[in-house]
């Protein structure tokens, strides 16, 4: 059984259709990256998941348990085995608290009496995660952009969870911290048994962290691979540009070009009739236009939702 299962989950926003028909799957243990443009609904999808907006359909299943239909106490016990790093920690900081407040905060919630206890538990997650114990009576703008995502970090895993949904983590950061901060989720993961489901616009990022990959358009999973799988033979023919976008992914001595998909991404508000991705696609023809492509098992745990994708 695994970890999370989520099952032809639907966010709107009205007439916006955010997450349509999404369903992926994450063992324990595993990391699946979900990749793709800004506005394809990826930020949505990790927040419907957490429960942190409401769904419209589908199901969520952790540990086999539906946690769409839980609510107050009964969902309470999951929030603290499913946790999330957003993506500006700017953001998502309260800058009006110190460190240390911030990191107590879930331990009060969730019942870990004693603030001897809790002020272990904040000391020992601060310095795990490379964060002077000297600065917990900081607040989070004194602190540089890394150090404050890894505020974040500990923040989401101070309750030990199994689960932990990065929302565009290193996107803010500069590139040398970015390494930096991917370095430290991988040793978090192997440390406390951790299950990701990493979000990013960058496959280059994912590239480095990811068991599976997730491939995101306008809403709906168009690619699903192991690492390997979808890195040497991409069958979806926008997961094919994504990877061409990639620095270094051009032949020797022809590097990429920076743009390599055709186009906008249309609006979401709108979507076209048949293959949503049809309108970029140099391989579009009449079938595309009409028919929309279900996600099919082409290779050995590799699914695609393109008409002419073959093993």
């Amino acid at each position: 059984m695994p970890l999370l299962a989520v099952e032809s989950l639907e966010t709107r926003y009205g007439p916006l259709r955010a997450v349509d028909g999404v369903s992926l799957r994450i063992e324990a243990g595993e990391t699946l990256a979900l990749v793709g443009e800004s506005g394809c609904g990826k930020s949505t999808l990790g927040k419907t998941i957490l429960r942190l907006v409401p769904h419209s359909g589908g199901t969520v299943r952790f540990d086999g348990v539906d946690v769409t239909r839980l609510r107050g106490r009964t969902l309470k016990p999951f929030r603290r085995r499913m946790q999330m790093v957003f993506q500006d920690p700017s953001a998502s900081l309260n800058p009006r608290q110190t460190v240390g407040t911030i990191l107590s905060a879930p331990l009060r919630v969730h019942g870990v009496h004693g603030r001897i206890e809790r002020r272990r538990q904040v000391e020992a997650m601060a310095d795990r995660v490379g964060l002077p114990v000297g600065g917990l009576v900081r607040y989070p703008h004194e602190f540089s952009g890394g150090q404050r995502q890894r505020i974040g970090i500990a923040r989401a895993l101070i309750l030990r969870p199994e689960l932990v949904v990065c929302d565009e983590p290193v996107s803010a950061l500069d590139v040398s911290i970015q390494a930096q901060i991917l370095n430290l989720l991988v040793d978090l993961k192997s440390d406390y048994n951790l299950s990701y489901l990493f979000i990013s616009h960058d496959l280059g990022v994912v590239r480095y962290i990811a068991d599976r990959i997730a491939v995101m358009y306008l809403g709906r999973i168009v690619e699903n691979a192991p690492h390997h799988s979808l890195w040497s033979r991409p069958l979806h023919p926008y997961t094919q540009g994504l990877i061409r976008a990639v620095p270094g992914q051009g032949s020797p001595g022809r590097p990429n070009r920076v743009a390599p998909i055709a186009g906008d991404m249309p609006n979401p508000l709108d979507p076209p009739d048949g293959c949503r991705f049809h309108p970029r696609c140099a391989l579009a023809a009449d079938i595309c236009r009409v028919s929309d492509p279900p996600l099919r098992t082409v290779l050995p745990g590799h699914d695609v939702a393109c008409h002419f994708a073959s093993a």
